[in-house]
């Protein structure tokens, strides 16, 4: 089954990130940066966290294959290589969440803030690579 925007507001913004935002950040620290799939940044999807004032990145501001600039790519590797240390192989699904679980709850917290605050850093060295590209 393919990902549309009916499913991805229904079943990942409505009943997962609103939930999670709500629960972890009552505040608006935070930034919800989707990647550049097109349910993403369908109409539907779009008015849904407007409305809701969910901040995002909007598309303009979403650099297409620039995994560099994004810290959750960072953080990706980081679960990964937990959850797979030592050569570990997942035997069925069920064995694999429950190693994800345990493995999220050991990425230190530290790791992830520097992560995020990073990403000012990240994209100013994009934007510095492109202008001495320019002038070569």
């Amino acid at each position: 089954m393919a990902l549309n925007q009916h499913i991805y507001l229904e079943e990942c913004i409505e009943s997962k990130l609103v939930p999670f935002i709500k629960k972890y950040h009552s505040e608006t620290n935070y930034v919800f940066w989707p990647d550049l799939a097109s349910s993403y940044y369908a109409d539907k999807v779009l008015d849904y966290l407007i409305e809701n004032s969910i901040n995002h990145v909007d598309k303009v501001d979403n650099p297409a294959n620039l995994p560099e600039c994004r810290p959750i790519e960072d953080f990706w590797s980081i679960l990964k290589g937990k959850v797979y240390e030592n050569n570990w192989i997942a035997k069925d699904i069920p064995t694999l969440e429950r190693r994800i679980k345990k493995c999220l709850k050991e990425v230190d917290q530290g790791t992830i803030l520097n992560l995020i605050e990073s990403v000012t850093t990240r994209i100013n060295n994009v934007r510095m690579y492109e202008v001495i590209e320019k002038r070569s």
